[in-house]
């Protein structure tokens, strides 16, 4: 008979890191023995790898393999025995097979399948689905006993086969383990009080370890080794790896997060663009190798000795800017958004002495020559006139695109009604005419938020614009917020309600105080969202990075600090725009200060900057 853990008194000995369980006996804050070396995405991340035991290590992608298996509904990843090839599962009980994987049929199961497990010599296998249900394959024996048709506390999530191949254990998102064949019940968190569910599960010599979505890790006839158990994480844990003497946890985001399992890399500062879901570990001759990685849009990735499919690539790897040297324009350009139309390049930029209300630059090339439309220190101006609900001469942020055989600018001002500063939107037949606002009220203003500031149009993978924008002009006590909105086919009115995309997280980056300036972009499949933080008044603001799902998130911040930061003769690089010239290279224009004069009432300036931008 299964050995329903739910049912049954916990025997195990239990360590965790988070959610103590009321029931055994329980260490809430353990002290690991092994080293813990860790991709953290956050500071608070990396403090905790450390005080669990070890280092928290930044590792990079270079080591890392993509493949697309172009698998709709991935579900889990399970490696041959060895690790030559690898299986992938599909909610619909499509069986996957990669490498010396056999594939032995497709299972047929009443509820969606989510777990997989291997016999000892690769003969055959297990199919699980949400409800204990299963199907066997190949020399996969079969137990009298089942979970199917019982009711379970919590969905069946993950599986793992014993070493001679003769049993499985099944573990439930309760904490409940089930045990069959000859794997042996070692206790679980079936009936105890968990802080976050339980997300997967890894045998060990003697036992076994569960692994909850906050990273709370629950050791039964296995040491313990550390866990990011009360450690705040960008995303939730969605599974680890037992391949060496401790064992590893993989984020949503693809981080690692290791307690004396060999590290062999993660996706670092590179999020794929769909949540990982599952992890395998990989060996050669009995010795771990390596580790793979499935997300949930059917992506593979492979970390150290993992085999790989012919035609598997580096996966993308983190933005990063070349600092300019000197500005490109000696003048001051706050808030400058570069765009492209041919051999043409134009900032636009908040309003100054040279060009009134909201200004505009001009030059062949992107790093360099720029100018006045004029040629001279004034009457470059994109906006000559302003609706009479804006406060004159409080115009800033353009943000400016070419759609629908027109050029539309939208950017901020402050609404006499409110006080706030609040959207507005002007079109032009080009650049460098002066464009018209012919608006009687603001296009957006969320002024029970602060106002709506610092618009950005973008156009989606799939051709489709976008506005995004920032929310509280500073003049609330609400969070700072990453709004969207699609963008009707003329390009200038919104198509749909504001959708949340990214909040400011001063917790986990300390740098970052407010999210001004968003602007996205897609490259190599990736949306990459680009802000500034801190205060802009001060050498400490800086431009960050996060990726995202999609044009309305979820973003993830890869790394704690800024993608940008104060250097050289820049102090607080921020405003952060991107475009790309016809051959594809990207260019990323940005304001800062002078070293030791960060204001206007020192007599400082944001002049322009142009750096050129690697995306990955």
């Amino acid at each position: 008979m299964p050995k329903l853990a739910a049912a049954l008194v916990l025997v195990g000995t239990v360590l965790a890191g988070a959610g103590a369980p009321s029931s055994p006996t329980a260490a809430a804050a353990p002290t690991a023995t092994g080293p813990a070396s860790a991709r953290t995405a956050s500071a608070a991340s990396a403090a905790s790898a450390a005080s669990a035991g070890g280092t928290a290590v930044a590792a990079a992608t270079a080591s890392g393999l993509v493949a697309e298996t172009g698998i709709a509904g991935a579900a889990r990843i399970v490696a041959t025995p060895d690790g030559q090839g690898f299986y992938v599962l599909a909610h619909d009980g499509t069986v996957h097979a990669f490498g010396d994987a056999v594939h032995r049929g497709d299972a047929q199961l009443p509820h969606p399948a989510v777990a997989m497990a291997v016999t000892a010599d690769g003969g055959g296998y297990w199919v699980f689905d949400a409800n204990g249900c299963t199907q066997n394959f190949g020399d996969a024996p079969v137990f009298s006993a089942s979970v199917c048709g019982v009711h379970l506390n919590g969905p069946v999530l993950d599986a793992a086969a014993t070493t001679d191949g003769k049993g499985y254990w099944l573990v439930a998102s309760d904490g409940g383990m089930f045990t069959f064949g000859d794997a042996p019940f070692k206790g679980s968190m079936g009936g105890a009080r968990l802080n976050a569910p339980v997300v997967g599960m890894a045998p060990g010599a003697g036992g076994y370890w569960e692994v909850a979505a906050d990273g709370g890790v629950f050791a039964f006839g296995v040491p313990f080794k550390g866990s990011m158990g009360g450690t705040r994480l960008n995303r939730p844990v969605a599974g680890m790896v037992a391949s060496g003497s401790g064992y590893l946890m993989v984020g949503a985001d693809g981080g690692a997060f290791n307690f004396g399992n060999p590290f062999f890399g993660s996706l670092g500062a590179s999020p794929p663009l769909s949540d990982v879901i599952a992890t395998a570990p990989s060996f050669s001759g009995g010795v771990p190798n390596g580790y793979w990685m499935l997300d949930r849009g059917g992506e593979v990735f492979g970390f150290g000795g993992a085999w790989m499919p012919a035609g598997a690539s580096a996966p993308p790897t983190a933005p990063a800017v070349s600092a300019a040297a000197a500005p490109a324009f000696a003048d001051d350009a706050p808030d400058p958004d570069l765009v492209r139309d041919g051999a043409t390049w134009y900032t636009f930029t908040t309003g100054t002495t040279w060009g009134n209300n909201l200004g505009v630059l001009t030059s062949s090339s992107p790093t360099g020559g720029w100018r006045t439309l004029s040629g001279k220190p004034y009457g470059s101006t994109a906006l000559a006139a302003t609706p009479s609900w804006q406060r004159s001469g409080t115009e800033t942020s353009p943000g400016v695109f070419q759609w629908a055989g027109h050029w539309v600018m939208f950017y901020d001002a402050i609404d006499n009604a409110s006080g706030k500063y609040c959207l507005s939107v002007a079109t032009s037949p080009a650049p460098t005419s002066p464009f018209s606002d012919t608006s009687h009220a603001s296009l957006q203003c969320q002024v029970a938020l602060g106002g709506s500031i610092d618009p950005s149009p973008f156009v989606d993978a799939g051709g489709h614009p976008w506005l995004l924008w920032k929310s509280n002009d500073g003049s609330s006590l609400a969070v700072s917020d990453v709004w969207a909105a699609p963008l009707a086919a003329d390009g200038a009115t919104l198509a749909g309600a504001p959708q949340l995309v990214m909040a400011k997280d001063s917790a986990a980056h300390p740098w970052e105080t407010t999210v001004d300036d968003p602007q996205m972009v897609v490259a190599g499949g990736r949306y990459l969202l680009f802000f500034t933080g801190g205060d802009w008044q001060s050498a400490g603001y800086a431009t960050g990075y996060a990726v995202c799902a999609g044009p309305t998130g979820p973003c993830t911040q890869p790394q704690a600090g800024p993608l940008l930061s104060s250097y050289g003769p820049a102090a607080g690089p921020g405003g952060g725009s991107l475009a790309s010239d016809a051959a594809g290279n990207w260019f990323m224009a940005y304001a800062a200060w002078s070293p030791g004069c960060t204001n206007y009432g020192c007599g400082g300036k944001r002049q322009l900057y142009v750096g050129a931008v690697s995306l990955g």
